[in-house]
């Protein structure tokens, strides 16, 4: 084993005493260290093979009103193949809810009615039952973010280089949305990689939209998937404890941690796109045929 290597697995191993034990970096890490959405219900076992697992976490980020759901992304972490594959979900996708369609993206928000007549937020759960019918794959942890936590941990991880594709200016007080980044390679804050990241006024609308968010996901990754940035891991956990709800406890966040620490950015983290086709419109639909060849021949579902 050469001494890059022999570092990357020690600092690894640091690292996951670090997130499980907590101690001086981590100061009270608990069996779950952030918030859980008790009403999100059961999630589906991990699927094992040989004794290797599949995890797929849903990622999701809430607007300004957090009504509705801005980011929707799936993360699978396939051990057999050592490869972590995301998949973002347009949320102008349309899906039934009942008797209607609606847009995906409104499901957090989305009233579900009991029998005693009273309501509450569909939330995690329903948003969760509408992947699970689009990609017919199990679900096995989640995340919920705000974009202002989305902001601070850009921030404490100094920013992040990024070739802007267009210019982009867009304004929408109700929002407290205000776009002004200009085409080009730069250094963006997290304020500015915020705007990046909502900004929708492309040829393609929200697919064009997607593919910016994935292209800035695989910049994060390159820049800060390495042993150096582990010092930065307790500011992070301590901007995030508020702020993202999700059921993975510290074990579960240590294990996909040092595997995410193992891999080649370059080789083994792909992303794509749910297949959808248009109206002819703004709104997009589910491509079953295009979303079952995804999931099986590419993803090995």
């Amino acid at each position: 084993m050469n001494i890059g290597k022999f570092f990357k697995v020690l600092v690894s191993i640091l690292l996951i005493f670090a997130v499980v034990l907590g101690g001086t970096y981590i100061a009270r890490v608990w069996s779950n260290p952030f918030k859980e959405d008790i009403t999100a219900g059961d999630m589906d076992p991990l699927e094992k093979t040989d004794n290797k697992v599949k995890v797929n976490i849903l990622l999701l980020g809430l607007d300004k009103g957090q009504s509705r759901t801005d980011v929707i992304m799936l993360c699978c972490y396939d051990q057999t193949r050592n490869k972590f594959n995301l998949i973002s979900i347009p949320r102008d996708t349309k899906v039934t809810y009942d008797k209607h369609t609606e847009l995906i993206n409104a499901a957090y928000g989305m009233p579900v009615y009991n029998k005693n007549g009273t309501s509450t937020k569909g939330g995690v759960a329903l948003t969760i039952d509408k992947v699970k019918g689009l990609m017919n794959i199990p679900i096995n942890y989640y995340a919920v973010f705000t974009f202002d936590a989305f902001k601070k941990t850009i921030d404490a991880m100094g920013g992040v280089d990024f070739d802007v594709p267009q210019n982009m200016h867009y304004s929408d007080p109700y929002q407290d949305l205000f776009i002004n980044l200009k085409k080009g390679q730069q250094t963006l804050d997290g304020s500015q990689a915020e705007q990046l990241v909502r900004f929708r006024r492309y040829v393609r609308g929200d697919l064009d939209r997607v593919s910016v968010q994935q292209d800035l996901f695989k910049a994060l990754a390159k820049q800060y998937l390495n042993v150096s940035s582990v010092k930065k891991i307790p500011k992070i956990y301590s901007i995030l404890k508020n702020d993202v709800t999700t059921d993975m406890d510290s074990k579960t966040i240590a294990y996909l941690t040092k595997r995410m620490l193992d891999l080649n950015v370059q080789n083994d983290i792909s992303t794509y796109t749910l297949p959808t086709y248009s109206d002819g419109g703004s709104h997009l639909y589910p491509d079953r045929q295009g979303i079952q060849e995804l999931m099986t021949t590419t993803l090995n579902y």
